[in-house]
């Protein structure tokens, strides 16, 4: 509210004076302005404006009585002392202190505000003498902008109120500090210090300097939030306020005063990434864990960011020879079409092991090419012997295009491979389904190109008959199954991406791994929240989430007990060994490093080889803890071994424990193997091996005069299945044509 002097009548006769004396009186000679109230002299206008703010405050009466309100509102706080003073009857208690520096007078103000469950606030900086003023934080109205009549209309959202109120009071508190900073170092202060028109509500206090000295101190050497917290409520020289701290205020003062130690370097998300890269750079030169960025601009939104640590290079460099997988997810940061790529290796415990991401908008083969480029001249010989994707083609487009891929084969994960099935069966009749679930099966489980061929010219036929019809309101000339099947993953020899004999030596077959992985950053690290910043993501990926997988496979190692998904299978399948175990003259040895397992139901039988001695035991650190096999050692035709990858099935681990251990190869029930710790930061990947052994398809039998040796026996049967079957087929074909 602002008092005009035109607008005054009698009863105004002391705001009218006011406003009279506020005025300067002009010498008309010097032109020089003198005060009313002070006799101050200054040179010019802007001077005496500046002394009267200063000095006198200004007629815009704004100061509520904190007593009455319905008294005259003061124009300043020397003022309002002066009506509490006269109207109401407050003692004008002002004292003076002299502090030997600045340092003791915040010592002071800080013990104040402790023992009064206050705050004073700094509002003005004036002077050359930097003369301060410090005002009580719950003196003022509240400051909630109030929606016009038109902001109403176009928007139905109101803010609703805090429970615990609005911080000012409403009124206008009298406690002031005013301090003078002298010339020699000195703190002069004139105190009023009684509080009037609220209460030691510690609500409305905010943390102490010494608390926050504290938190800042405790985030900068790591600890999380909630232990700060607790660590603070038990601190003796904190204040009451202090002492109610939350995880939340400790996390407040982590985005606003350290923000670097969350990657936030600006409020715009992607200048904020460029300080970061620009950040990285500086501090690690060549081993930056960014290998490639690209930033968005006005004229090309194609943002894109590679993360590579120095941990993670050595990780691909030492393991790469195996098996690289590759895939993107969706929703880390609350951009619309931004995905974060993984790539994978498997370390020696048969973990997953992420050793790059990237950061694309798309997934399209010009975007991945210059990522891969990049990731190039950081690995100029990365050549695995397997590469595993999705069934999209962008991936593998642009990695060949980059890297050499001689004899590198291409693998298709067969949950991806499923899935894209699924939704094609799910158009096929209900009474089709089961059937063509089945065919499938079949034809992914093949163990040899020659068993696949037999099967599919079997299975292509019934396929192919109008009652696999998929059937589609977006497609006017509807197609069998069988023509998008054989036109998708058959033709041009496709099927060696996803049938099992395509994939024989490889440890795995699907990307599970890395959907676990995807899994555990939504959910652990970025809490499944989807409206992520990208700086946010960053610093997550390189400061958190790498040292914590990098440490993993030292972890596996020294503490034996910590096993991955991998050797817990290992373990599940040698107890399951124990009925050959108790049955051991089931098993027949067929020759040299050949034997012949039964079955557990007793419906089949199934061949174990030998490939070679197993691995090392500082390199490979997935053997069985009871016998030591080693899942690179044998190989066997049960649907256990198809599915799972090279993993020892049950007859493996029976055959190992009664045909082929090493003598002197203890349980390892007990600690009694050593360990050299000094090998455990860089263990090696067991090389690709080069089976001297035949050839699986030696395990099949393709011609009928093979079968004369009871090796070749189990073969044989399988043939004489493929017949039954086709047969079979042949039925459902006729049935077909005469429905």
């Amino acid at each position: 509210m602002e008092t005009r002097a035109e607008d005054l009548d009698g009863e105004g006769d002391w705001d009218l004076s006011l406003a009279e004396k506020m005025e300067p009186d002009v010498d008309p000679v010097t032109g020089k302005h003198r005060c009313r109230l002070c006799d101050n002299i200054t040179a010019t206008r802007q001077s005496f404006n500046s002394h009267r703010r200063r000095k006198h405050g200004t007629i815009r009466n704004t100061l509520i009585c904190p007593v009455d309100s319905s008294c005259a509102k003061s124009p300043s706080a020397d003022a309002l002392r002066l009506h509490l003073n006269k109207a109401h009857g407050v003692s004008e208690e002002i004292e003076t202190r002299s502090f030997e520096s600045k340092e003791d007078f915040v010592n002071w103000k800080e013990q104040l505000q402790k023992a009064t469950n206050a705050q004073f606030v700094r509002r003005t900086v004036i002077g050359k003498t930097a003369t301060e003023n410090y005002y009580c934080n719950r003196a003022g109205e509240d400051r909630v902008l109030q929606k016009t009549d038109k902001e109403n209309e176009s928007s139905s959202a109101q803010r609703a109120p805090r429970n615990k109120g609005s911080v000012r009071s409403g009124v206008h508190c009298p406690a002031t500090i005013s301090v003078k900073h002298m010339p020699d170092g000195t703190v002069k202060a004139t105190n009023f210090l009684k509080h009037i028109g609220h209460g030691e509500d510690v609500c409305f206090v905010n943390l102490s300097a010494t608390a926050r000295e504290i938190i800042k101190t405790k985030l900068r050497e790591g600890f999380a939030p909630d232990r700060i917290a607790d660590f603070v409520r038990k601190e003796q020289n904190v204040s009451l306020r202090d002492r109610q701290i939350r995880s939340k205020d400790v996390c407040n003062i982590l985005r606003h005063d350290l923000p670097e130690l969350i990657g936030y370097f600006d409020k715009d998300d992607h200048i904020s990434v460029d300080c970061a890269v620009k950040h990285y750079d500086a501090k690690h030169g060549a081993d930056s864990p960014v290998f490639y960025y690209r930033p968005r601009t006005i004229a090309n939104d194609s943002f894109t960011l590679g993360l590579q640590t120095r941990a993670q290079r050595d990780l691909l460099d030492r393991y790469s020879g195996n098996v690289v997988c590759l895939d993107t997810t969706h929703k880390v940061c609350h951009y619309e079409g931004y995905l974060l790529g993984t790539l994978m290796i498997l370390d020696s415990t048969g973990a997953g092991q992420p050793v790059a991401w990237f950061l694309v908008k798309g997934e399209s083969e010009a975007q991945m090419t210059p990522v891969f480029k990049a990731l190039k001249e950081r690995h100029p010989d990365l050549r695995p012997k397997y590469f595993m994707s999705d069934c999209a083609d962008a991936f593998w487009n642009a990695w060949r295009t980059v890297f050499d891929v001689t004899s590198v084969s291409r693998l298709l994960c067969l949950w991806h491979v499923w899935r894209a099935w699924s939704a094609h069966i799910a158009r096929v009749s209900e009474e089709r389904r089961r059937e063509l679930r089945e065919m499938l099966k079949n034809l992914v489980a093949a163990p040899t190109k020659h068993d696949f061929d037999l099967l599919y010219f079997a299975y292509s036929q019934a396929m192919s008959h109008a009652g696999y019809t998929m059937t589609s309101a977006k497609e006017k000339a509807p197609k069998t199954f069988g023509a998008y099947f054989h036109s998708e993953y058959v033709v041009n020899d496709r099927s060696t991406l996803w049938a099992r004999y395509g994939r024989v030596e490889c440890d795995i077959s699907t990307n599970m791994h890395l959907e676990s992985f995807h899994r555990t950053l939504k959910k652990r690290y970025l809490q499944r929240v989807c409206n992520r910043r990208i700086d946010y993501v960053l610093h997550t990926l390189v400061m958190k989430v790498a040292p914590d997988f990098t440490s993993q496979l030292q972890r596996s190692i020294l503490m034996r007990g910590q096993s991955s998904t991998f050797q817990q299978r290992v373990s599940f399948d040698h107890h399951k060994s124990a009925y050959l175990l108790d049955n051991s003259t089931t098993m027949i040895e067929l020759g040299e490093g050949t034997w012949k397992v039964p079955s557990s139901t007793g419906n089949g039988e199934y061949i174990v080889k030998r490939l070679n001695n197993g691995c090392e035991p500082d390199i490979c650190h997935i053997k069985c803890r009871s016998c030591h096999v080693c899942p690179h050692q044998y190989m066997c035709n049960c649907p256990r071994y198809a599915v799972g990858g090279r993993m020892p099935c049950k007859h493996v681990h029976a055959v190992h424990v009664l045909y082929d251990r090493p003598t002197g190869v203890e349980s390892d029930d007990d600690d009694d193997i050593e360990i050299d710790v000094e090998l455990l930061p860089e263990p090696e990947l067991p090389q690709p091996f080069s089976l001297e052994c035949e050839s699986p398809i030696s395990m099949s039998i393709d011609t009928e005069e093979d079968c004369r040796t009871e090796e070749d026996s189990l073969a044989h049967s399988f043939n004489d299945q493929i017949s039954s079957i086709t047969h079979q087929l042949t039925v459902i074909t006729l049935n077909f044509m005469s429905g």
